[in-house]
């Protein structure tokens, strides 16, 4: 993604937290750590002003509310892992202590601090808009936060506004002939305005970015001047105009079409906006269409469990009095490399009926259980729901039966699923594609292996369509349940799935994939409740798990340091890079181990770039029998070796004032996770020089103007600590 130097910083922190862009983004959850399991650590330091004006009153009654939430899924509300509320603090800085489960910390792929200063009446004083990751090894962090002005703007908006980027299309005048300036604009996508959450607004006006402060009531708007860059855009531009007719505005309403229309005071005219779509997407030219109410497709519906993701009501051949199963992605329930979870309660529902012409009228039907789910070579959730297939098909919700064999190689297949994002809201429905399968291939994505997924050439896999099922074209028999697609560059990271085989690790762009299914059906016993049986194709509950493994990414040299822990005392292992081992082959396997006396694994990894893996089976006797762990599904650790620096420069957001500049570096992991940094005089700066750099703790630079050329000097850090050159910046030249 290419960015703009000029770009105002609420732009970029919208942008952050939208990098993880897979089919749908799962909830935290590894293996835990049974010496972590009950630890707590305290995560510390200061809230502080982004100005840096060093003491600040507070009003009295206030209330600070911090929190450690881990905000890994894009698709679900952030899970709050500690808080303290602080009250009457009398001023800023004020000091926070939190305390965390360290096992909660460790499973948590990002998790980051959120602070809120609210007054007595319960109004948004000051919030951080800049995202602070902490970790077990970043503990102590200071928050910068920003206030949030007067204007009496709650911190929620309403659903068509929160989180979406407006493009200007037109201006309709509201005087007639000659004396009409009617506009339409060229290219939308350079005047955008976006209203955000903690009651600020940003704008692209062409070459020229903006924020202030919004007013919103009850079909109101104001928005009130703010800070503005003022470049000359050239002389076709309506970058002055825009922002003119922006400072008019009174009022909104949405046209029938779902645009956004602004009216301006004394009746002046109508600025017409219509919905940014996600870079790389165009869903008005899709290959998928949405589907309006048929009874062939109301057995498939929306959940919303750690993700929003589509689930599918399947046939388990024992008639109308069975209890009734859906099917869903494992990574929608819990992120579970290895293992499985087993008989937990869940609430919630699964919308049914879920067309777009029957929006008011989805059928619910309660969840009771999660009788199984797993992401360990396969990523499926079985989840019970509080109904017979008889009660759901009075209800006209019907099963699909699961396939036996699986699909030839190049099969003609339709998925049919309700993606929650990458489409308009209004269109956040059913929806069905026809594709065609390449195969099955074994995948390696973040810290899961997944094996014999079918490759398709589908599309419009978006966010929400985790768990929508793969039929072949021709019948409703489920095949598979698509499960994640390649939207990303960084190979075998989350968004990015390789394929992995015949010696190769390869990222194949435009593809899609989807979990297999065939032979499911031997889960279900005669009664038609679930049951792991010796026929079931599915991963074990009884196996060893890693209590300790080595970075998902690093620069060598490196050991696996994996330490093995669980109730099974005997084990194999054996090692390789991924693609030339095979860890279902029982060839190459160590002799058998006690666990007590050799817990941890600590062969060297080769230093050769590349990703690797770590392959155990584990068992009850000193010698192979059936209490062993099949073959087929091995517990599987994965790691990297890198050692080529990033491919992108440090990223740079500034915000231009009469005074000072205001710098934030943009986090874009795994390319850039860290950065160093240093600034001063631009004759005494010397960026080759590594003397005096300072770690960026998230804290916007503030760069004071006056004194003459500033030079700024940035190194950025991928996740394997390999580091960029230095960026060489100089203000005020």
């Amino acid at each position: 993604m290419k960015r703009k130097d000029m770009q105002i910083w609420r732009i970029v922190i919208t942008l952050i937290v939208l990098t993880l862009t897979a089919a749908c983004t799962p909830g935290a959850g590894t293996d835990v750590n049974p010496d972590t399991e009950n630890k707590a650590i305290t995560i510390s330091g200061q809230i502080v002003t982004a100005d840096n004006t060093g003491e600040t009153l507070l009003p009295e009654g206030n209330e600070i509310i911090v929190q450690v939430q881990d905000t890994s899924r894009a698709d679900a509300p952030a899970i709050v892992l500690g808080e303290q509320i602080i009250t009457g603090a009398a001023s800023l800085p004020a000091s926070y202590q939190i305390r965390v489960n360290q096992a909660d910390l460790e499973n948590a792929v990002q998790a980051s601090l959120a602070v809120r200063i609210e007054d007595t009446e319960g109004q948004l004083l000051y919030i951080n808009d800049t995202m602070h990751l902490v970790s077990v090894n970043e503990k102590a962090m200071d928050i910068a936060v920003i206030a949030v002005g007067n204007g009496g703007v709650s911190s929620s908006l309403p659903p068509a506004f929160d989180g979406q980027v407006w493009q200007w299309v037109a201006f309709q005048d509201s005087a007639d002939g000659e004396e009409s300036n009617d506009i339409l604009v060229d290219d939308p996508s350079q005047y955008t305005l976006e209203l955000l959450a903690d009651g600020t607004y940003a704008i692209q006006a062409d070459c020229n970015f903006a924020n202030g402060q919004f007013t919103l009531d009850e079909g109101g708007l104001t928005l009130s001047p703010g800070a503005m860059t003022l470049a000359a855009c050239g002389p076709e531009s309506l970058s002055q105009r825009f922002v003119e007719l922006l400072g008019d505005v009174v009022t909104f309403v949405f046209n029938a079409e779902g645009n956004l229309v602004l009216n301006l005071k004394i009746d002046a005219g109508d600025m017409i906006f219509v919905r940014a779509q996600p870079e790389g997407t165009s869903p008005q030219q899709t290959g998928s269409t949405l589907l309006e109410s048929q009874d062939q497709w109301r057995g498939i519906g929306r959940i919303n469990l750690s993700s929003t993701c589509t689930a599918v009501l399947v046939d388990t051949g024992a008639g109308e009095t069975a209890p009734a199963y859906i099917l869903t992605n494992g990574h929608c329930v819990e992120w579970l490399a290895n293992g499985a979870i087993t008989n937990q309660k869940v609430e919630g529902e699964v919308l049914f009926n879920y067309f777009v012409d029957t929006a008011d009228a989805p059928i619910a039907i309660p969840l009771a259980e999660i009788v199984y789910s797993t992401m360990q070579g396969m990523d499926i959730a079985i989840i019970r729901l509080d109904a017979t297939l008889g009660e759901l098909a009075a209800k006209k919700i019907f099963p699909y039966p699961i396939a036996e064999v699986p699909l030839d190689r190049e099969s003609r297949v339709r998925v049919v699923g309700a993606p929650s994002s990458g489409v308009m809201p209004e269109e956040a429905y059913l929806r069905e594609e026809i594709c065609q399968t390449k195969g099955q291939v074994d995948l390696l994505e973040f810290n899961w292996h997944f094996y014999d997924h079918y490759a398709t050439s589908c599309q419009d896999i978006f966010g929400g369509s985790s768990g929508s099922p793969l039929f072949a074209a021709e019948t409703n028999t489920v095949f598979g349940l698509v499960n994640t697609t390649v939207d990303g560059s960084s190979a075998c990271y989350l968004g990015v799935p390789c394929e992995i085989g015949d010696g190769q690790v390869t990222v194949n762009q435009n593809t899609s994939y989807a979990a297999p299914l065939h032979g499911l059906s031997a889960c279900f016993g005669e009664d038609g409740i679930f049951a792991l049986s010796p026929d079931c194709p599915l991963p074990p509950t009884a196996q060893l798990t890693f209590a300790e493994t080595p970075p998902l990414s690093s620069q060598p040299p490196l050991t696996w340091s994996t330490t093995l822990a669980g109730d099974l005392p005997y084990y194999r292992y054996k090692t390789g890079a991924a693609g030339v081992v095979d860890c279902r082959s029982t060839e190459g396997y160590s002799s058998i181990l006690s666990l007590a006396g050799h817990p941890t694994i600590d062969d060297a990894i080769p230093d050769e770039e590349g990703f690797y893996l770590l392959c155990v089976l584990a068992g009850e006797s000193a010698a192979l029998d059936d209490t062993w762990q099949h073959p087929a599904y091995p517990t599987v650790a994965s790691t990297q070796i890198d050692t080529t620096p990033p491919q992108m420069e440090p990223q740079l957001s500034i915000r231009e004032m009469p005074e000072f500049f205001d710098v934030t570096l943009v986090f874009d992991p795994p390319e850039l996770s860290d950065y160093l940094f240093k600034f001063g005089p631009k004759e005494d700066i010397d960026c080759a020089v590594q003397a005096d750099y300072a770690r960026y703790r998230r804290i916007p630079l503030t760069l004071e103007r006056g004194g003459g050329a500033i030079r700024l000097c940035v190194i950025g850090f991928d996740n394997a600590n390999n580091a960029t050159e230095p960026l060489d910046r100089v203000f005020d030249e």
